[in-house]
């Protein structure tokens, strides 16, 4: 059964207003990213919590080494599948604000790597894709929670180094990213300067260094995630819609036809959640949030099939990253996890640790 938590609280950070994600008295828009000052990092407004254990009727493989944590929690980042088979996990909100760091997971051998900051932005409701090389591309977000930037940055893993791309056409945050099968690399959706969900898709060249329109999505929306499916098709995923409804719409874009088309939508509509290609062929859709809170469902899609409940996680999450690994296992990265102790109403804080789930035996390991 899904669980279902309070309505997740977001502090301002350096400041005491509170926003309550999913309510229409939202001081913004409910389910907007929390707002942080631009002079950098503030301090936490509420203690680090530990998160819970996991509920007793989690499926937790007997044997199962404990999953390094991140060098960092963080909410609202991004997470990438590398090419070296290692997981990434970019930028993002921390305890004490944002942060411009990344670092690199080999599931092998089970540690985190920390690796070059991108100083130049420090952002969080970005999106990231890996390109055909093999580069990270962290598009768009925000550096306060209220003015999307067009700030796109790449990120060499051979050379641990980073580069300044050129800006996106229309500054955007809650965006979804991916790269085609053209070796193009598509921003797609999000939410624009008007405070607006918007149908955007602009499309960077990394042939000729520069963006052009795309086709425009049917439903507009922010929150969303965009994933290359194995058949080389771009699913746009889920998102929230101007009235902060979570949404469980799935378009498909062919990128020979340029055409977007409507596929089977997603069990359990959320935003703010994390996706990702699995080992087999499948698309994962995990945690996230909802109009009532944190949600703990995983579901799976198979081109053609549509989407299968998976059972649900150890511990609902929100605002979590999702990554494979090329055994086969899928993650839930940090995010935030509902907590008794914030209930007077603060932001359960960001996290550290994360889940592993197995598809073939339908386990998970923390």
């Amino acid at each position: 059964m899904q669980a279902r938590a309070f309505a997740p609280v977001v502090p301002f950070l350096a400041f005491a207003a509170l926003v309550h994600c999913g309510s229409s008295s939202s001081a913004v828009a409910p389910g907007a990213p929390p707002i942080v000052a631009d002079s950098g990092p503030a301090e936490a407004s509420a203690p680090i919590v530990e998160p819970p254990d996991a509920g007793a009727d989690a499926a937790l493989p007997d044997a199962a080494p404990a999953l390094a944590p991140m060098t960092t929690s963080r909410s609202l980042f991004a997470a990438i599948n590398g090419k070296d088979g290692r997981i990434r996990s970019l930028g993002g909100l921390t305890p004490k604000g944002l942060d411009d760091s990344a670092e690199a997971y080999d599931p092998v051998a089970n540690t985190w790597t920390p690796a070059t900051s991108h100083a130049s932005v420090r952002r969080y409701g970005h999106a990231a894709t890996q390109d055909a090389e093999g580069h990270v591309v962290v598009l768009g977000g925000t550096s306060n929670g209220t003015n999307p930037i067009a700030s796109v940055e790449m990120f060499s893993p051979a050379d641990d180094s980073w580069t300044q791309l050129e800006d996106l056409p229309t500054a955007r945050l809650g965006l979804g990213a991916a790269t085609g099968k053209d070796g193009r690399i598509y921003a797609i959706g999000g939410r624009d300067a008007s405070g607006a969900p918007t149908t955007v898709v602009e499309i960077y060249s990394p042939a000729t260094h520069s963006w052009s329109t795309g086709p425009s999505l049917t439903t507009a929306r922010l929150s969303l995630v965009a994933v290359t499916g194995a058949d080389g098709k771009i699913y746009a995923i889920g998102g929230r819609d101007a009235k902060a409804v979570p949404l469980a719409v799935v378009e498909a874009l062919d990128v020979d036809s340029g055409t977007w088309s409507t596929v089977q939508p997603l069990l359990t509509p959320r935003y703010w959640f994390g996706a990702t290609l699995g080992a087999d062929g499948r698309i994962f859709a995990l945690g996230g949030l909802d109009d009532l809170g944190f949600i703990d469902a995983i579901e799976a899609f198979t081109p053609g099939s549509g989407w299968t409940s998976l059972g649900t996680m150890p511990e609902a999450r929100g605002w979590v990253s999702a990554a494979a690994s090329p055994d086969g296992r899928v993650f839930a990265i940090g995010g935030s996890t509902p907590q008794d102790d914030v209930l007077a109403g603060m932001q359960p804080p960001p996290m550290k640790t994360m889940l592993a789930f197995d598809p073939k035996t339908g386990t998970w390991q923390k």
